[in-house]
């Protein structure tokens, strides 16, 4: 039998084009090539980038050492000042605390490195100096509290570099196409995901600091349901209900998918199987869950919902409103499209069945009017709700509904494609119509749409 030929590097070119053959040169033209990437120009075990050493050995508090020394340098130049307690604040805030900020984000910095940096912050905040201590009235862990709670608001080092490192992680999960995530995924995770990934011998500090950081991660992540056919329903965390985000079951050696729950005939939860699977509770927290229902619009595979309606130029405005009844089990949905001329070009009410807040019905009603506006081709340009927490989590980032950000992510592509309108918040009362088309879906289980109607139907201020 033939033997097969390895395949290896013969000879490679240095920088001044001269043929090196042997392995010790060969090793050093690749140490020079990825040195010059880094624009390193000695890459020694004890090169520093960005004050970080190149080499992570055994003994950590080495590798750190040169963090505490800075602070060290900057407080030893302020022991001379007579600083007020604000500016002393400032200070420790701003410049104390963000030195180790960068390596936190990447390294698990050693306890005892944390220790001595909130040591000497400490010292510095209560105008302690060499042989020279004064009264500490107040501990640092109650310093670190929040300011609401007696506290100055300092950062728990430990704490703020797990929350670095659960940062990194979670940007693993939602890049996973970077270089750096296909690089780890080849060494450390290659036949799982990032969630089941585990520590092995030998592994390197980055990948040990990432595994601490993905510990914080896992207590408070949870899977946004959409068409559910990757989500394990026993396995995985996606039910708002903490502190572990997963059902109780009556039979946990079942292994489905959330996909396997949805009734998709219906648009939504199989009622018998959430009643076979799962106990009360964690069948009224799954209630609460949006799917992805009345997406046939948005995709432009729908069913003609009746009589289509002819095109009037000029401007429209949409109003929608939800209304909840029953505890909270079931939503009606009503929303007009009128022209300004106030006739009606088009009105609809539909019935949900879950465990909604009213904020995200007006959520889920605004989303089904906008493809019925895109269906129907009308450019609408005054959408107008009668909930400012659906104006909020539209246009600001602090808004209570991140659970629901498909929803809102669908709302701004579908605001943008039925004519670039944005919405308004309108009192209960300029939102009349909308509100007795919600109420009217509690009749009739299923979808009503009216088109044409005249005002002797409906009267509404406009």
């Amino acid at each position: 039998m033939a033997r097969k030929k390895k395949n290896h590097i013969s000879s490679l070119l240095d920088v001044e084009g001269r043929s090196q053959d042997s392995e010790e040169c060969m090793a050093a033209v690749v140490s020079d090539f990825f040195a010059s990437l880094f624009m390193s120009t000695n890459p020694s075990p004890q090169d520093n980038y960005l004050w970080l050493s190149s080499m992570v050995g055994r003994n950590k508090r080495i590798m750190f050492n040169d963090i505490t020394d800075r602070v060290w340098k900057k407080l030893r130049g302020w022991k001379d000042s007579y600083f007020s307690f604000g500016r002393k604040e400032t200070l420790i805030k701003a410049v104390v605390q963000a030195i180790p900020t960068y390596p936190m984000s990447i390294f698990k910095l050693p306890v005892s490195v944390c220790k001595d940096i909130s040591a000497m912050a400490f010292k510095f905040w209560w105008d302690s100096r060499e042989g020279k201590r004064k009264t500490s009235w107040i501990s640092w862990e109650n310093l670190c509290t929040p300011k609401g709670n007696g506290g100055m608001g300092f950062k728990n080092l430990s704490l703020f570099n797990q929350a670095l490192l659960a940062k990194q992680a979670w940007r693993i999960l939602s890049v996973p196409n970077s270089l750096a995530v296909q690089v780890l995924k080849v060494k450390y995770f290659k036949k799982v995901n990032f969630l089941e990934a585990l520590l092995k011998s030998g592994c390197s500090h980055i990948w040990r600091s990432l595994s601490w950081g993905r510990e914080l991660l896992s207590r408070g992540y949870r899977w946004t349901v959409r068409d559910g056919k990757s989500i394990r329903v026993f396995k995985d965390q996606w039910i708002p209900s903490p502190t572990t985000f997963k059902p109780l079951t009556r039979d946990s050696g079942q292994d489905i998918h959330v996909s396997d729950l949805i009734d998709s005939s219906q648009r939504g939860w199989n009622l018998e199987k959430l009643d076979l699977l799962l106990i009360p509770v964690n069948k009224a927290a799954i209630l609460s869950i949006p799917d992805e229902r009345n997406t046939q619009l948005n995709k432009g595979k729908a069913k003609d919902p009746g009589k289509l309606v002819t095109w009037v130029a000029g401007l429209l405005k949409l109003n929608i409103a939800a209304t909840i009844r029953n505890n909270y089990v079931l939503v009606g949905l009503g929303a007009t499209i009128r022209d300004g001329k106030r006739k009606i070009m088009v009105a609809g009410s539909n019935l949900l069945y879950g465990s909604f807040s009213v904020d995200i019905g007006h959520l889920l009603a605004l989303r089904e009017s906008l493809m019925l506006a895109k269906f129907y081709n009308f450019p609408v340009r005054f959408p107008e709700v009668s909930s400012a927490e659906v104006i909020s989590s539209l246009y600001s980032h602090i808004s209570s509904l991140r659970d629901v950000k498909f929803i809102v992510l669908d709302i701004q592509a579908l605001l943008s494609e039925v004519g670039f309108c944005k919405c308004h918040f309108v009192p209960k009362l300029g939102n009349v119509l909308a509100q007795n088309l919600a109420s009217i879906a509690f009749s009739s289980a299923r979808e009503h749409l009216w088109p044409d109607l005249s005002l002797s139907t409906f009267s509404f201020p406009l």
